[in-house]
């Protein structure tokens, strides 16, 4: 048993942006520790499709399927191959189109350079106003990098309304999260960008969407939706870095804002997708992969006793509410909506309770069983820092036909970077747990022990003091060891023991 530590970064996880994605490079070891070559590898969370990225990779078989439109959408880019031929006449083109959009010029010698980026500000007495500040670019002429206090030219293009030509995403977004962002008038998908990119996006869609090439037009809608957080009212200017930060998982919208050139975004980030796509296919040999819009509670598309490893994560129960957050994703594709009845996650908003959440988790449990060959394997990437949530999974992933490989230590996914959050608390699980179970018909699910809250008491201080003998010595680290040793002995209590 290990810790498998992972890095937020690198060719291939860059490539699009996604609220959890799993590191390819975990993944890989786990299909290569419980399959062979060829064998059908099924992630019914599938997310971004990093698991069907893995098994490209490992030369597995993959069936990749979500209930989300969005997550289809990525997972096909990822996992489909294509063929560049054309791209770079299909970029011009759009070049062409647009580049007129982020066009500044230069106070010293009077020529045109292309704007990089802009530095947008809150107007701190209205809050629903955001002002220009800073137009940043490079001026070929001089040869230096230009910072400007915005003329009347910057100021009326940056006030373009040209997305009222072509389409543009009005939907109003809804649920708990978008609420942070009512006070300052954002109630609208498009009220998430600046006038300026919003008309360059909404120009940017019209003309992929024109495109004939089927591969080409897919790889440039992968690439359109990579950059819509990042070329929003959410990427967050850092004046130390001057770098592209969005805080993931929410819809945070901050007071000094970095406007990307939505154009010079999408050129960089079709020739980065390109040189992903290249990595992820450059050993493969085989590739027979399907990619599927389907409930993970209701595997009909999938067939009995046909699926050689099942590797997923699904939602962390009240961690993140997808469907809130695709919506930016799915009003501007325009490809489907989530079926939200369906959605497997806790949400007070939604009114989705635990019991909701774990009934739907139940039913997944018992697919998994169905569509596993005998005596093959499922791994399940769990996270959250709640006894009530970890008491409720303990509970559905206790079934007939599923026996737990136990382990005394946990197998944790931990990523080498803390967020800002983790840095200022010790008392959350800061690790993806990692639990594996293997078909087997004979098995019978397990009746957990109900301790006395003394005898509980007495055996969770135990197993603390074990951890800090074995190495694992910060409330977070404990607190996994802890939930390892407890999740397939004894019935988890909601308590802070």
């Amino acid at each position: 048993m290990m810790d498998y530590y992972y890095k937020k970064s690198g060719t291939i996880f860059n490539a699009h942006s996604y609220w959890t994605k799993q590191p390819v490079e975990v993944i890989k070891s786990f299909i290569l520790d419980n399959t062979s070559k060829g064998d059908i590898v099924l992630d019914p969370f599938c997310g971004s499709g990093m698991t069907g990225v893995a098994a490209i990779e490992t030369n597995r078989r993959f069936i990749l399927s979500d209930i989300s439109p969005v997550c289809i959408h990525i997972a096909k880019g990822y996992c489909n191959k294509f063929n560049e031929e054309e791209v770079e006449s299909y970029l011009k083109m759009i070049r062409d189109k647009m580049s007129y959009l982020y066009y500044s010029k230069c106070e010293e010698c009077e020529h045109s350079f292309e704007i990089d980026y802009s530095i947008l500000e809150e107007n701190l007495e209205n809050q629903k106003s955001i002002n220009l500040k800073t137009v940043v670019g490079k001026c070929a002429c001089c040869n230096k990098k230009i910072r400007k206090m915005p003329d009347e030219l910057d100021l009326k293009l940056h006030d373009s309304h040209e997305f009222e030509k072509f389409y543009y995403p009005k939907d109003y977004f809804f649920g708990n999260e978008p609420k942070r962002n009512y006070k300052k008038g954002i109630f609208q998908v498009y009220q998430l960008y600046s006038n300026r990119n919003l008309s360059a996006l909404s120009i940017l869609l019209s003309e992929i969407e024109k495109i004939g090439n089927l591969e080409v037009k897919q790889l440039f809608l992968f690439g359109f939706s990579s950059i819509l957080f990042n070329c929003s009212l959410m990427s967050r200017y850092n004046p130390k870095y001057e770098n592209t930060q969005i805080k993931m998982g929410s819809y945070y919208v901050p007071k000094l804002i970095k406007e990307n050139n939505v154009l010079l975004s999408f050129e960089r980030k079709i020739k980065a997708i390109i040189k992903a796509k290249n990595e992820i296919f450059k050993e493969n040999e085989i590739y027979d992969g399907s990619i599927i819009l389907q409930d993970a509670s209701q595997l009909d598309k999938i067939n009995s006793n046909s699926i050689d490893y099942i590797y997923t994560d699904p939602p962390y129960s009240d961690k993140i509410s997808y469907s809130e957050l695709n919506l930016v994703y799915e009003s501007w594709l325009r490809n489907g909506r989530t079926d939200t009845s369906k959605e497997m996650i806790v949400s007070k908003a939604s009114g989705k309770s635990i019991e909701f959440y774990s009934n739907l988790f139940s039913k997944f449990m018992k697919e998994c069983i169905r569509v596993l060959k005998p005596n093959k394997k499922l791994t399940i990437i769990f996270h959250n820092s709640s006894l009530e949530h970890w008491s409720y999974f303990q509970e559905v992933v206790n079934v007939d036909g599923l026996r737990p490989l136990i382990s005394q230590v946990p197998d944790r996914l931990i990523s080498a970077s803390k967020t800002s959050t983790q840095y200022q608390t010790d008392n959350d699980s800061q690790c993806f747990l990692a639990f594996s179970f293997i078909k087997d018909n004979d098995y019978k699910k397990k009746n957990y022990s109900t301790l006395s809250d003394k005898q509980y008491s007495e055996m969770i201080l135990k197993i603390k003091e074990e951890a800090v003998q074995l190495g694992y010595c910060s409330k977070a680290d404990i607190f996994d060891f802890t939930i390892n040793r407890l999740l397939f002995s004894t019935k988890i209590k909601n308590t802070e023991n």
